[in-house]
């Protein structure tokens, strides 16, 4: 944990940062679409589609590979050591929900009417990372604070995905596996539940604004954990703005690919700073 100066100097220069950033971005109008009529766009996701794609994930993480696939492989996984275990079944879980899940990807990938311009995607991704990257360092620094200045909880632990990948860095073959599963298969995976399809069926019925906070609100929450205890503050709280900028780049581009983009580089400089440096961002 860093200490509270470091957290109260964090706040400040990152709020200011944040304000001018946002100043800019109004002026240049990034944010031009909430001044544009909430048109007839939506994809068609119903209900059980969204329900039954989060069963097919619990599915999968909690009961096929634990309980089916563990036991069919693990008397060859479990020799190679516990790391080896959890990276290749981390790998091939994520690689089977994306051939799972791959017809509800094409359904999501383009809004009705819009055209896949990938640059444009990458550009508006590079505007939304800069602005949110502030805003997610205030909110690490604002519950650090909190949790050491008024509840007194320091050395609180780390997340259990920094965890996992710090096991792997003196296996080069699972730290590679690792980093596919948290730069390429949680990106996308996540993008079409939460955007694809979450957000979509929210937008039918209650607007855009709404469905991108409520997703943003459930993206936050997918990733508590009973072991990070009060860490969860931190995690979720963090986790939110990211969230909703992703959200607010599948309505801004109308294509899934630039919140992919987003979610991608955002955990790859989180690896990179978990590498380096020993912490999440």
């Amino acid at each position: 944990m860093r200490s509270i100066e470091a957290d109260c100097v964090q706040l400040l220069v990152f709020g200011a940062v944040a304000f001018f950033f946002f100043r800019f971005a109004l002026q240049k109008g990034y944010f031009s679409w909430l001044k544009q009529p909430d048109y007839t766009l939506s994809i068609p996701i119903e209900w059980f589609q969204v329900l039954g794609a989060f069963a097919l994930y619990f599915f999968l993480g909690l009961f096929f590979i634990p309980k089916i696939l563990l036991p069919m492989m693990g008397s060859w996984l479990w020799t190679k050591g516990q790391v080896s275990a959890m990276s290749w079944l981390n790998v091939l879980n994520g690689a089977l929900f994306l051939v799972c899940i791959l017809p509800f990807s094409k359904r999501v990938w383009l809004r009705k009417g819009q055209q896949f311009k990938p640059k444009s995607d990458l550009l508006a991704m590079v505007g939304a990372l800069i602005l949110v990257l502030p805003l997610i360092f205030i909110c690490t620094a604002f519950f650090d604070l909190l949790l050491q200045g008024v509840f007194h909880l320091h050395n609180l632990p780390d997340q259990q995905a920094v965890e996992w990948l710090k096991s792997t860095f003196e296996f080069p073959l699972y730290f590679f596996l690792t980093t596919i599963t948290i730069i390429v298969w949680a990106p996308v995976l996540e993008e079409v539940l939460f955007r694809g399809l979450l957000q979509s069926f929210l937008r039918r019925h209650l607007g855009r604004v709404s469905a991108v906070f409520l997703s943003s609100f459930c993206f936050a929450c997918f990733h508590f954990s009973p072991k990070q205890g009060w860490n969860n503050l931190s995690i979720i709280a963090s986790l939110f703005p990211l969230a909703l900028f992703l959200g607010f780049l599948y309505e801004k581009r109308g294509s899934l690919f630039a919140s992919i983009s987003l979610h991608a580089t955002f955990n790859t400089l989180s690896l990179l700073n978990i590498y380096f440096f020993g912490q999440m961002l």
